[in-house]
């Protein structure tokens, strides 16, 4: 039973292969497709169509993912940003408050120096 169902196959493949390989019909000669191949040609064309869809929608999931995964980089380094930002703005105030204290320390340390003279 396998054998005539892969005979047959093979003889609609071999059949349809000889009919594009003898070129456009010619006027009034009628087309040579049968009503069982012109079903199997879009059954074909549906399953090819089917398996570029799935890839497509592989393709969309992936890059769902990735743009999910780079939103969650682009969160966590602005949050980085941001906290680095803010340590520098304390850095910067309490290197001002040094500052103004080293000053005033040693503007008094002249006057003690200059009173012990």
């Amino acid at each position: 039973m396998e054998y005539n169902v892969r005979s047959f196959i093979r003889m609609k493949i071999v059949a349809s292969l000889h009919g594009v390989f003898e070129g456009p019909p010619q006027p009034g000669q009628p087309f040579k497709f049968s009503v069982s191949e012109s079903c199997d040609r879009i059954k074909e064309e549906f399953s090819f169509l089917q398996a570029q869809y799935h890839s497509i929608k592989l393709d969309l999931e992936k890059l769902a993912q990735e743009k999910t995964e780079m939103q969650r980089h682009y969160v966590m380094y602005y949050e980085m940003s941001y906290g680095l930002n803010v340590e520098m703005h304390k850095q910067v105030s309490i290197k001002k408050i040094r500052i103004n204290i080293f000053s005033k320390v040693s503007v008094t340390l002249l006057v003690a120096m200059h009173e012990h003279a």
